[in-house]
């Protein structure tokens, strides 16, 4: 694939391990993401999805995220072997991290708002809360949630809604690169339709990496599909072009499932 040096993301044959540990994970992985451009990345259990999101949106071995063992991968231009520590945390406002299974690491006892709104007060305290219900608002509502849930607590949501608020928090500062991991997890198949939709949305105006689990999640965000199996990548594509003639067996399979579900 072209990868210009301006892109929001790039990724550039990155070998990635867990913290502490010598075997890879992900094995020479390339690509790009770029407002207009969205990745989708599929992939059977274990195939290391979670460890490139987790790489792309900032983790460190200190926080439990990943080791980058080969190749590189920048954010915004900054290369992530040479970002330090300050420089990490101001580039965290402009990365918006909805992790898989995010729903459960959300307080239960805080309100919906609160909850939402904690990106933008965990970096400024004292910024104006006016303009911060404006911008929990507006995160809300790309998410498809209404505003009558602003002052239910967390732990009165469904699973669906909680992801939801997850997927709101990691949108509230605006940011410039969007990664999601399983982001229609626990939806109700009514509202995953419009969260797919919104996100496809927002990869125009963002850089958006999303692992999605099905074929017909890709098709519905867009833009460039990679399949992951055991670290590597087995297909790259529009995810039709990459079914169509699978190089893989388990793209083939993934082509299987999709005749199937027809």
């Amino acid at each position: 694939m072209t990868e210009p040096t301006n892109a929001a993301v790039r990724v550039h044959d990155a070998s990635l391990a867990h913290a502490g540990s010598p075997s890879l994970v992900v094995r020479g992985v390339s690509f790009v993401a770029e407002p207009g451009a969205p990745i989708t990345v599929l992939g059977p259990t274990g195939s290391g999805k979670s460890t490139l999101l987790d790489a792309i949106a900032l983790q460190t071995p200190e926080d439990g995220g990943p080791e980058l063992h080969g190749g590189s991968i920048s954010v915004l231009g900054h290369d992530l072997r040479r970002l330090g520590t300050r420089a990490r945390t101001r580039l965290l406002a402009f990365v918006g991290h909805a992790e898989q299974r995010g729903s459960e690491h959300l307080d239960g006892t805080v309100t919906v708002g609160d909850a939402v709104a904690a990106p933008i007060f965990d970096r400024d305290p004292r910024f104006d809360r006016g303009e911060a219900g404006i911008a929990v608002a507006g995160a809300l509502d790309r998410v498809r949630l209404s505003l009558g849930v602003l002052d239910r607590h967390v732990f009165e949501l469904s699973r669906g809604q909680r992801q939801r608020v997850s997927l709101a928090r990691a949108l509230v500062l605006d940011p410039r690169v969007l990664v999601v991991d399983d982001p229609i997890s626990g939806l109700d198949p009514v509202v995953a339709p419009a969260v797919l939709s919104a996100l496809r949305e927002l990869g125009d105006s963002r850089a958006l990496v999303a692992a999605v689990r099905t074929p017909r999640q890709a098709r519905a965000i867009g833009g460039t599909s990679i399949v992951l199996h055991r670290g590597r990548i087995v297909g790259a594509g529009p995810i039709d072009d990459v079914l169509a003639d699978p190089r893989h067996a388990f793209v083939a399979a993934l082509a299987r499932t999709e005749e199937s579900a027809a």
